[in-house]
């Protein structure tokens, strides 16, 4: 076939794949400009056009004849392809493609061969992963070869024939894509210029046209319910016995922070309290010993009679023993003289999945 001749074969397809491709484009960025923020498939395997170009290695077997003293059945073949991909598993692919000029020589003689073709295949993929796809190509091909010898008249062959083919599909980009296959076509040309079986390994690059730009949606965050616990909480109060006490006595009197304590004390119906009286150097240590005794003893009795369990409360004195300051100065001892309350509680406490946030509702 004549340069002219596949000139006016392959111009026509080209052109209706490119107006095709335009289109595909234009309404591709349309929808995409009314529906931004939606979720856009990345394997470009939406429906759009795409367009490509391949090369590689051709062989025809059997060629040349057996008396041949030099046979180049190997060449290199070229050519564009176009397609529209339907769903994510189905496109619909043409092709035109000069697959070289094969030669032999018979002592003295030449012969020759161009070989080319064009097809319409259907291409069946499959996702083996996120950027890679294997597929199956099968379809119809029109084969055109143009024969000359040096013995004889130029000789023209056209026929229809099955190619099929294998290959694996690489995405590099959004747009872009790489793909590997290799096709056969079984008996290409007649019975005039020979029959022969036809190998062609190539390597492709594809432009895939209206490929969206992938926008990802924030994750909603998930609603949990907090969950309530029950917690377990130590606190310790300090009663100055000039409040609570006369001079050196263990009657209690009237007290507003006492009268607090018993309130908060019986929001809850369990946790140990420890009463300890503690006093200042002044005085023995065995006198001192005593009064914090008879004052922790005298607090404990009065938490009984506002109904604090019996159980919960253990009283002890420590004397001058623990002091909290010096006793070296007034404001010194008036700080040691004291009567300290430890005591548990409970409280909620409501958890979620990353914080805790006390409550604060005493029980």
């Amino acid at each position: 076939m004549t340069p002219m001749k596949r000139y006016l074969l392959t111009t026509p397809i080209l052109l209706l794949f490119w107006a095709m491709s335009y289109v595909q484009a234009d309404t591709v960025n349309v929808a995409q400009d009314e529906n931004l923020g939606e979720w856009f498939d990345t394997r470009q395997n939406n429906a759009h056009a795409y367009v490509g170009l391949r090369g590689g290695w051709t062989n025809v077997e059997g060629a040349c004849s057996s008396d041949s003293s030099v046979c180049n059945d190997d060449t290199f073949g070229y050519g564009l392809y176009a397609g529209y991909q339907f769903t994510s598993w189905f496109a619909l692919e043409a092709a035109v493609t000069d697959y070289g000029s094969p030669d032999a020589s018979y002592g003295v003689n030449n012969v020759s061969a161009d070989i080319w073709g064009s097809e319409l295949s259907g291409v069946f993929s499959y996702d083996v992963s996120e950027h890679l796809d294997a597929y199956l190509r099968v379809g119809a091909a029109y084969q055109g070869i143009d024969k000359e010898s040096t013995w004889g008249d130029a000789q023209t062959s056209n026929e229809w024939g099955i190619v099929s083919a294998v290959g694996l599909d690489y995405r590099l980009s959004k747009n872009w894509s790489l793909r590997g296959e290799y096709q056969f076509i079984d008996g290409i040309g007649d019975e005039e210029v020979m029959q022969a079986d036809m190998h062609f390994v190539s390597l492709g690059l594809s432009y895939h046209f209206g490929q969206k730009r992938q926008f990802i949606a924030a994750p909603i965050p998930e609603m949990v319910e907090p969950v309530v616990e029950w917690v377990l909480v130590t606190t310790q109060v300090s009663l100055k016995p000039s409040a609570t006490f006369n001079f050196d006595s263990s009657i209690i009197k009237a007290s507003a922070q006492l009268t607090a304590l018993i309130t908060q004390l019986q929001l809850s119906s369990e946790g140990s309290i420890e009463i300890t009286g503690h006093t200042d150097s002044s005085g023995s240590a065995k006198y001192n010993q005593w009064l914090s005794e008879r004052r922790a003893n005298a607090i404990a009795d009065h938490l009984i009679q506002n109904g604090i369990s019996s159980s919960r409360i253990t009283a002890i004195g420590k004397g001058e023993s623990s002091p909290a300051a010096s006793n070296e100065t007034a404001e010194g001892r008036a700080e040691n003289r004291r009567v300290d309350i430890t005591f548990e509680k409970t409280i909620t406490e409501e958890v979620s999945n990353e914080t805790s946030i006390n409550s604060g509702n005493e029980q």
